[in-house]
């Protein structure tokens, strides 16, 4: 089965870019309020609020794309991978973003832009035992997976029939990008986000996109806890 490009179209995409950065901003705000008004722990609320950022993702790719369409979930990319070498391209894209990632960061140092550095992953690394539990479930499945279910499975293919693959690959990983709110990780993100998108288009499945980005963020985050 295939079931790109999707049956919704780039005006249901816009609709939810546009929820959604309204939720992660109402996110950053209560982040950035909580700790002086409510006397919460930063790290705690920030892990709160991307998990529920990524809350709002599933369901606005789901009610808006095969929810509006009355169509089964698994046009969200939500089924098994197809194709001889599904079990080996998720681990090629991740070399090849890691790859790309180390030869960035590298010009970045090189160059001295210290502007450029990403930040640690995941924001509870500070904390003990809970604290790092529930930010590598967070960073490492939670998010990937909400992730991928919003940018590849619903923006990408909502794109795809307006303009093409190349074009919608493009706006997409630009999203995607962009989302991860960081000039430093921007461009990394956008680049992973095109290998993504190349993935899905190869696999037509969510999973082999989340195992790739699970894995990278996964590799991160144990880097952090160094």
């Amino acid at each position: 089965e295939a079931f790109l490009p999707a049956p919704w179209k780039a005006s249901d995409v816009a609709q939810g870019v546009i929820v959604i950065g309204l939720v992660g901003l109402a996110a950053v705000l209560f982040t950035l309020i909580a700790r002086p008004t409510l006397g919460l722990d930063p790290d705690w609320v920030a892990l709160v609020a991307t998990a529920l950022l990524g809350v709002a993702m599933v369901l606005v790719a789901w009610r808006l794309g095969p929810g509006r369409y009355r169509l089964p979930i698994s046009h969200l990319g939500l089924r098994l991978p197809r194709g001889r070498s599904k079990a080996l391209l998720p681990w090629l894209v991740l070399l090849a973003s890691l790859a790309f990632t180390n030869l960035s960061l590298s010009l970045v140092n090189l160059a001295g832009i210290q502007g450029l550095l990403p930040p640690p992953l995941p924001p509870a690394l500070g904390l003990e035992h809970g604290g790092r539990v529930a930010g590598f479930l967070l960073a490492v499945v939670w998010g990937p997976f909400s992730e991928e279910v919003f940018f590849r499975g619903f923006v990408l293919p909502g794109l795809w029939g307006r303009l093409g693959f190349v074009g919608a690959a493009g706006a997409s990983s630009l999203l995607f990008g962009l989302a991860h709110g960081v000039p430093g990780v921007m461009i990394p993100a956008f680049v992973t986000g095109l290998l993504l998108a190349w993935l899905y288009r190869r696999t037509r499945s969510i999973w082999s996109c989340t195992l790739a980005h699970s894995a990278q963020n996964g590799i991160a985050f144990a880097i952090g806890l160094r």
